[in-house]
């Protein structure tokens, strides 16, 4: 994509994406949710109207309709008005309609926004579910399938594997050894399943990217209707814990630098060419075949393959050539890949309404995560109080917020060439 349409993709992305989910979704619940806060102000106004009419009203059969002279005080009674025209329940009533005349508009605001707060909650709480958690059949069962390129020996695709799992989604990630399938068999979760592959030959990779292959082919297990999933995307996460540290080049040794080279270039370059790429086409022209058999549309957008590179950066570490090398080389071959296979605008513009004209293009995106580690801790802990207030104070990151901004990429209609996040 030229870059000038990135730039485009920028500042548009955003304002894009929301007029989509509107004319799809956004038009129905706003109805129902404008509708329930106007029925709310209106019972409350209600209420308050009738409350006063029976206070009125009381106030009448009960005190006496004279105001007695204050001649015993020594104190003249009001000349202009007959004492007998002056009642309590009036001045409680001509004091009520004046201070609602002085302060109609402190009484608007009063009411108009705890009624726009109302609605957009409403809209909040039904959109964020959609984007933070797969979606099901309406028998509940799991129909969205996610690929992780990773190694599970790293503890934060171990982690991402796990928190997609429990939001949903059925998730294939790839081992190449069996310290990697031990982990995954550990889960214990048909829903999280291993993909061993071995990556020193092509055929091997085919074979076994075959398994899934037939695994989206077939239809849902334990159903009687005839049901089928949803390929959701491609997670591609290289692994840059188990890099060793060199300061410069005299320290890397040939034999290093092709082991470096086989993991963060030829691995993902075999296997996006072997079967991921062919998938990711495969979902994208089979979408609508799913939505008739499902009888449910199929929303988030398109299949999407992403690439996560995930790093911690010490502050007094200067050994970092080979980690800077493998990074740049990612990123140069991300470049490439881009290139040679993201939509273009007018493609990007038909999928946001929801048609398909070209399945041989791939909506792509990738996310550069650093976590600039020093004495402290470099995530904050689990604790919702905690993440809440020094995510906003701090500028921290949460494992929470990592995941979700994963989860919504996933499932944006538009995505921007690149996104980073940063402490």
């Amino acid at each position: 994509m030229p870059d000038f349409v990135d730039k485009v993709f920028d500042y548009t992305t955003y304002v894009v994406q929301g007029t989509a989910s509107v004319l799809q979704d956004g038009y129905s619940i706003s109805k129902d949710a404008l509708q329930q806060t106007y029925d709310v102000s209106k019972n409350i106004g209600g209420t308050m109207v009738t409350g006063a009419k029976v206070v009125y009203g009381k106030v009448q059969e009960n005190v006496p309709a004279d105001i007695p002279s204050m001649v015993g005080l020594g104190i003249a009674p009001p000349q202009p008005i007959p004492s007998s025209q002056v009642t309590v329940s009036g001045l409680i009533y001509d004091n009520l309609t004046g201070f609602i005349s002085k302060n109609i508009s402190s009484i608007g605001l009063g009411v108009s926004i705890p009624t726009i707060g109302y609605t957009a909650y409403q809209i909040y709480s039904y959109y964020i579910p959609y984007e933070r958690h797969a979606k099901r059949l309406k028998s509940r069962y799991r129909y969205e399938v996610v690929l992780v390129i990773g190694s599970m020996n790293s503890t934060f695709v171990s982690k991402l594997v796990n928190d997609l799992n429990m939001r949903g989604y059925v998730v294939f990630v790839t081992v190449s050894d069996e310290k990697e399938l031990k982990i995954v068999e550990e889960i214990n979760d048909t829903d999280v399943r291993p993909l061993f592959i071995d990556f020193t030959n092509d055929s091997s990779v085919r074979s076994s990217l075959l398994k899934l292959g037939q695994f989206l082919d077939s239809r849902i297990e334990n159903i009687a209707e005839e049901f089928y999933y949803n390929f959701r995307g491609v997670l591609a996460i290289p692994d840059y814990s188990r890099l060793p540290k060199l300061k410069n080049l005299q320290e890397l040794s040939a034999r290093e630098y092709l082991r470096v080279t086989e993991t963060f270039f030829l691995k993902f370059n075999s296997l996006l060419y072997n079967g991921v790429l062919s998938f990711i086409r495969e979902s994208n022209s089979r979408r609508e075949v799913v939505e008739n058999y499902n009888e449910q549309n199929i929303k988030g957008g398109y299949a999407k393959l992403l690439f996560i590179n995930f790093s911690v950066v010490s502050s007094n570490d200067n050994r970092r050539l080979i980690h800077n090398l493998s990074l740049e080389t990612n990123k140069l071959f991300y470049n490439i890949l881009y290139q040679e296979n993201a939509l273009s605008y007018r493609e990007s513009t038909y999928r946001a309404l929801g048609s398909c004209c070209d399945s041989s293009m791939i909506d792509m995106s990738s996310l550069d995560i650093t976590l600039h580690k020093n004495s402290s801790s470099t995530l904050i802990p689990e604790y919702p109080m905690v993440q809440h207030v020094l995510s906003y104070c701090n500028k921290k990151m949460s494992p929470k917020d990592i995941h979700h901004k994963i989860y919504d990429l996933l499932n944006q209609q538009w995505l921007r060439k690149r996104y980073v996040m940063e402490n």
